[in-house]
């Protein structure tokens, strides 16, 4: 059985128990009942509703090895310059005469 199989039968036995336990709620008696009732059977079509979608939506890639590159000692960290340290915290105040006066003065 493929991943897919084992998926698409987990949804459907998921999809069944509810149904079941949708048609475990008793028949309603009166208006308050009935009204539960009916909250139930939506709550139960937007929960088959969203495991279709899932089903609909599984998609099974083959994941293929990544090459083995021949450094593997990694890029060293790069710490920021003054200039991208104060642009970033100007920028990041959202103040636009900030914002302004920091382009016309660094160029």
């Amino acid at each position: 059985m493929t991943n897919k199989e084992a998926y698409e039968r987990d949804l459907k036995e998921i999809t069944e128990a509810i149904n079941t336990l949708l048609a475990a709620v008793p028949q309603a008696k009166n208006k308050k009942q009935e009204a539960e009732r009916e909250k139930l059977e939506y709550i139960a079509s937007q929960a088959i509703a969203n495991l279709e979608c899932m089903s609909n939506d599984y998609i099974v890639k083959e994941v293929e090895e990544l090459p083995v590159t021949q450094s593997s000692t990694p890029e060293p960290f790069k710490r920021p310059s003054a200039y991208e340290r104060t642009r970033a915290a100007v920028h990041a105040t959202g103040n636009r005469w900030a914002i302004e006066n920091f382009h016309a003065t660094h160029g």
